[in-house]
């Protein structure tokens, strides 16, 4: 069987798109899901959607590159609203579920796209890391994934890249992993950010979910304010209000790269050592 696909880039964070109303990729068919997004090997991404209309306007079913689902995904949101309306699904409006979350969506004149992020708790809990003999203080809270936020961390980014790697590993997050996002806080309306994320086990170039954790952060624990524009190696997300009070938006850019076939779907899911190369 034959694949059609779309490669979709969200500020850097790149995503393989499918239409899977007809479920051709189901979700435990981790190998194929795993091998599409080796990089230099195959199409290769930050994680693959599956799009399909079981509720509301759509669903939008997310995959880390290593085969397993994600809970959430901001960029990849937008990503998979931008496809919904080029599949005539939705307009320029439109909801859509992700797992049991029910999110909006909307798509500006200008081709910004919008879509409403929820937090899992409002809290964020205060937690200290010892690291190479130094104390660091960060902030966890779960914007639909798990994320751990330190602010002004003295690192370089490869400096980060060490330092976020034993954080992800530590033995309270080995289960089930964490994010990690250094960030700079520049003034009451803009930070940078920098991210690890669990499932792609490296630095990625932006994190929509990433965005919002360190805005929560920020408004909590560093004076920042609403709207908030949060810049990456990828790109500016714009992260505003929401009606619901533990609701976020994240708004910005959306690429649709190209499109194409993979052929014999069958043939690359018994490949077994297909390398993930970052």
């Amino acid at each position: 069987m034959d694949l059609h696909f779309v490669k979709y880039s969200s500020h850097g964070n790149d995503f393989i798109v499918v239409d899977n109303r007809n479920h051709i990729v189901e979700p435990d068919r981790k190998n194929l899901i795993r091998n599409l997004c080796g990089r230099r090997t195959s199409i290769g991404a930050d994680g693959i959607i599956l799009i399909g209309t079981d509720r509301d306007d759509f669903t939008a079913d997310f995959f880390n590159p290593d085969g397993l689902p994600a809970l959430m995904c901001g960029n990849g949101s937008r990503a998979a609203v931008h496809f919904a309306r080029q599949l005539e699904i939705i307009g320029n409006e439109g909801v859509f579920w992700v797992q049991d979350k029910r999110h909006k969506a909307k798509i500006y004149n200008d081709g910004s796209i919008g879509v409403e992020i929820h937090l899992k708790s409002s809290n964020i809990t205060e937690k200290v890391v010892s690291y190479r003999e130094k104390d660091y203080t960060g902030f966890v809270c779960d914007t639909g994934v798990p994320h751990y936020v330190f602010i002004n961390l003295p690192f370089c980014r490869e400096e980060f890249r060490e330092f976020a790697k034993y954080v992800r590993n530590l033995p309270e997050f080995s289960n089930d992993g964490i994010n990690v996002d250094m960030v700079t806080v520049e003034s009451a309306g803009k930070m940078v950010i920098t991210t690890y994320e669990r499932g792609v086990e490296g630095l990625t170039l932006s994190c929509g979910t990433g965005a919002v954790a360190a805005v929560w952060a920020g408004i909590s624990e560093a004076g920042v304010k609403l709207p908030a524009h949060v810049q990456s190696a990828g790109g500016c997300i714009e992260v505003c209000k929401a009606d619901d009070p533990n609701s976020l938006w994240i708004w910005g850019s959306v690429s649709h790269v190209y499109s194409g076939i993979v052929k014999d779907i069958e043939r690359l899911e018994k490949v077994q050592e297909l390398l993930l190369l970052p």
